[in-house]
């Protein structure tokens, strides 16, 4: 009787995680849903912006405006992020390439923002008053392993000759990506979790 007890609890555990499993979005739906509501489309600006200020007076001027933008193939993914700090006039680029199933499901992280004093973590001063407007998604690879590839381009208007530009090509482990509303932030933060598990990401052996 205990073994068909036992046999039975088995039967009703398994029935019910894998009805459980098809009732969650699919890795098809849940990228759908990440390009559409993280990237610009038609009338809808998307979320992936970085835009902060900084005091000038009675007012605020900005300090720094970037656009990223996300794009998939299956698990293969990419985020480029463009613009620079307007103060300086700086401009760069930066491209983050690598397959979820590389992320450490654990490691995903979202840090909120104050964009007008100039993105100043709100975890520094949480006792300020500081409006956490916009955040940052941060995320490793299983066991730090060197698979996300980086390309950066980085101009400087004011500089002439060799120093006027430089570009650069390696590997990471970890990488961080804008969004410009810290509520959106822990809707989007779960699906990209999710995306993950679901291509295959583990936690890191420690």
């Amino acid at each position: 009787m205990t073994r068909v007890l036992m046999a039975s609890a088995f039967l009703l555990t398994t029935t019910l995680s894998l009805s459980t499993q098809a009732n969650e979005p699919s890795l098809s739906e849940t990228l759908e849903w990440m390009d559409s509501t993280y990237n610009p489309h038609g009338t809808s600006p998307g979320h992936g912006k970085w835009e902060t200020f900084t005091p000038d007076g009675k007012a605020y001027r900005v300090f720094q405006r970037r656009n990223t933008h996300f794009t998939y193939n299956g698990c293969a993914v990419s985020f480029l992020t463009q613009g620079g700090v307007l103060v300086d006039q700086y401009q760069d680029s930066a491209s983050h390439t690598f397959n979820l199933g590389d992320i450490d499901p654990g490691s995903i992280h979202t840090t909120a923002y104050d964009s007008h004093s100039a993105a100043t973590s709100c975890d520094a001063f949480p006792d300020t008053g500081m409006v956490c407007d916009i955040a940052e998604m941060t995320f490793e690879t299983r066991n730090m392993t060197l698979t996300i590839d980086e390309d950066y381009h980085f101009v400087f208007p004011k500089l002439q000759g060799i120093g006027h530009d430089s570009h650069y090509k390696g590997k990471a482990y970890e990488t961080a990506i804008p969004l410009d509303d810290v509520k959106y932030a822990a809707r989007f933060e779960n699906a990209f979790r999710h995306a993950v598990v679901l291509c295959g990401g583990r936690p890191s052996a420690f």
